[in-house]
């Protein structure tokens, strides 16, 4: 196809341009338009913000596409429309792998690794769907296929112009030329010279080459550290001393550091943090604060779950499915032993999948089609949290006959932040979730792709806002005795929520408890008095929560002593020379 096609023959008024300094202009001028288009298309950063000029730096993956195409020319190998078809396959493969891998490092600040993270692009789609318009997802939809075939289309055609084009000699040698500039271009910056010319594409994929070849060797380094947790546990008698009394553990979706640094967010959230501690106080609590270093940031929740309930710090889905084939002991095992039911309450799950029914320990769940809800659903959150909590407390909590270890994932507050619950004054009218329907909810003009800064700010602040008031609720109107609850974010929003100045990926941890024994333990270990933690950086890790926890409250020690986190052990040092 490419390689018959022939030049338009000019009409006899044009014939000025038949000439040879006319022709190799126009051959030049073609040549450089081809080449300017393929490295805008193959140098786009969306959605990383980037300077425009950015999207002109020569993509050296096109020089060296013309070189190759002009020596198969040279060398007479006939190269048919299939080939340039397949080509322009694999391209817009690879522009799509850099796409997502932008995304990743936009969203949660991690490569997109191809052998591991693949199986996150339907879960994508799936939020997307979960979240937008019908029409703006009908036209998502139609932008998203018209770019595939026009790129395709792209490709296909500028590489068969390069082709044929080539077989005049005075184009191969513009396009030898253009060869050696962009080599000297390449010594010239490499040498400290200006930038102009990048290798995203062919770099990025290099990489992910070299990843996969390393993985046999990080599988056993991840396996070794396993290995390593359960020997510095052991197998001793743990958690005796809380008594028999509920540990409740919340993980409250996309509740980060950034709700105490970000101007915006901690003008109103700082005052309802301090508001809330004074309003459990009152009513006999006691509460401290602080933050942990979450293994995730923007999103990959589970990772942050299953971190807190392994103590392996999990940073990539081959930690993930490790784990799910060794199956070390883990929290909920931990206080199995102990005589506790552990339940697990997850709302955000909504199919079933292998290995459900004794996910961590947990044998014990609630997901979303466990909870015979009949409110509104708000965007990917099937449920509101308010209602879980209510639900679980009177199927679970008000009739066991034995203590629990409850850990719920609430998600209320997950992105993107456009359609959140309305507070319930009157816990007993919840039920089934259909007063939610009258209750009415909050939105706000924002979807995954961002909005404006201020109502992103504005939605994220009221999604928070609204799952410490539900804390608030619940444990002034519903928790009557000694229970320890626990309540940690699971990982900061994404950098749109944020902002580029606060990329830390701390998160802050409550501990409430009518007991002040109960919450001793953690102020030893540098939490802070109220809701309102502003401990500096470094943040201890959360892998190292589950040792401490078992250290804490067991009277026998463990086999290894967690011991306190030296960056901690030595701010508590100084704090208290500080004070002699």
């Amino acid at each position: 196809m490419f390689s018959k096609l022939k030049l338009v023959r000019l009409p006899a008024r044009f014939g000025f341009l038949r000439s040879t300094p006319a022709r190799h202009a126009l051959d030049a001028l073609a040549l450089g338009v081809v080449a300017l288009v393929l490295t805008a298309w193959l140098n786009v950063r969306y959605p990383l913000p980037i300077e425009v000029s950015d999207h002109f730096l020569l993509a050296l993956e096109v020089p060296v596409a013309f070189g190759l195409l002009a020596l198969a020319q040279r060398f007479e190998v006939r190269l048919r429309w299939w080939f340039f078809a397949l080509v322009s396959v694999v391209a817009v493969l690879a522009r799509l792998f850099i796409t997502a891998d932008n995304i990743s490092q936009r969203f949660v600040f991690r490569e997109f690794r191809v052998p591991l993270d693949l199986h996150l692009v339907p879960e994508f789609f799936r939020l997307m769907y979960d979240t937008s318009p019908a029409t703006a997802l009908a036209s998502y939809a139609a932008l998203f296929v018209a770019i595939l075939l026009s790129s395709f289309v792209l490709v296909a055609l500028a590489l068969g112009y390069v082709y044929r084009s080539s077989q005049r000699a005075s184009v191969g040698r513009m396009i030898a030329g253009f060869v050696v500039l962009t080599a000297v271009a390449v010594g010239v910056q490499e040498l400290g010279g200006p930038v102009v010319y990048t290798r995203q594409v062919s770099y990025r994929i290099g990489t992910e080459v070299r990843h996969v070849w390393k993985l046999p060797v990080q599988r056993k380094k991840i396996l070794k550290t396993i290995a390593e947790v359960e020997q510095r546990i052991g197998d001793g008698t743990h958690l005796d001393k809380l008594q028999g009394n509920n540990v409740l553990f919340f993980f409250v979706e996309s509740y980060g550091r950034t709700a105490f640094e970000h101007p915006e967010h901690k003008r109103v959230l700082v005052p309802r943090c301090e508001q809330m501690a004074r309003n459990l106080e009152a009513e006999g609590f006691h509460v401290v604060s602080d933050f942990l270093t979450s293994p995730t940031y923007g999103g990959f929740s589970w990772f942050a779950h299953m971190t807190l309930n392994t103590g392996v710090k999990i940073i990539s889905h081959l930690h993930s499915q490790l784990l799910d084939e060794n199956r070390p002991t883990a929290f909920a095992d931990r206080f199995r032993a102990a005589g506790y039911l552990p339940i697990w309450v997850a709302p955000g799950n909504t199919r079933p999948w292998p290995g459900m029914d004794n996910y961590f320990g947990f044998r014990n769940h609630y997901f979303s089609w466990e909870f015979d809800y009949r409110g509104p659903r708000y965007g990917w959150p099937v449920m509101a949290d308010q209602f879980v909590l209510n639900h679980i407390h009177r199927s679970e909590i008000a009739r066991s006959q034995q203590p629990l270890f409850i850990e719920y994932a609430l998600v209320s507050s997950h992105a993107p932040f456009n359609n959140l619950p309305r507070y319930v004054e009157d816990w007993s009218s919840l039920g089934d979730g259909s007063v939610l329907h009258r209750n009415g909810n909050d939105q706000f003009d924002l979807t995954l792709q961002g909005g404006a800064p201020d109502e992103i700010a504005r939605g994220y602040i009221a999604a928070i806002s609204y799952e410490l008031r539900v804390m608030e609720g619940y444990l002034t109107n519903l928790i009557n005795d000694d229970s320890l609850v626990i309540f940690v974010g699971d990982h900061q929003p994404h950098q749109l929520v944020t902002g580029p100045d606060n990329l830390t990926w701390s998160v802050p941890i409550h501990i409430a408890s009518r007991n002040p024994d109960f919450v001793a333990p953690f102020l030893k270990r540098g939490y802070i008095r109220g809701m309102v933690p502003t401990q500096p950086l470094p943040h201890v890790g959360m892998e190292r929560f589950m040792e401490e926890f078992l250290s804490d409250f067991s009277t026998e020690p463990l086999a290894v002593d967690p011991g306190i986190w030296p960056p901690i052990q030595e701010r508590l040092q100084a704090e208290e020379a500080k004070l002699r």
